[in-house]
């Protein structure tokens, strides 16, 4: 599991490897920022962003409805959340494209820094450095 671990390990850069610009067909990686599934329930639950027949929660319910969310305010209508690979297999990206989308759906930097931080304050990641993580979707 270590050395899957390591291979699959989050990134800070788009490499030449991951990039579908420059290596056929590699695996598929999310650009953002990372998060606790039940850190994005409680987070749901306090702006009270539920409806009445979204109970009995679970992770997709709170994942649709922080997404809707945060797309608004950010004003960002690709936003979105995926399963990175992990140990514990609880953690989702908040992602703003994966390295097959970023060619249509990248932003400047000053507008992706924007969005970043508005994730950032509102789920309560500050100091968190956006990453490229491994998507789950590829085994």
């Amino acid at each position: 599991m270590k050395t899957a671990l390591q291979r699959r390990r989050p990134r800070s850069q788009l490499t030449p490897d991951i990039n579908p610009a420059l290596t056929p067909s590699p695996p598929e990686y999310h650009f953002g920022l990372l998060i606790k599934e039940d850190k994005l329930l409680d987070y749901v639950i306090s702006k009270d962003l539920l409806d009445d027949d979204d109970f009995p929660l679970h992770a997709f319910t709170s994942q649709v409805h922080a997404t809707e969310y945060l797309q608004k305010l950010t004003e960002n209508p690709t936003l979105y959340t995926a399963a990175p690979f992990s140990e514990k297999h609880d953690d989702l990206v908040v992602a703003l494209y994966s390295n097959y989308t970023i060619r249509r759906n990248q932003y400047i930097d000053d507008h992706e820094r924007q969005i970043l931080d508005i994730i950032r304050k509102e789920l309560s990641l500050e100091g968190q450095t956006p990453m490229w993580y491994w998507d789950t979707g590829n085994f």
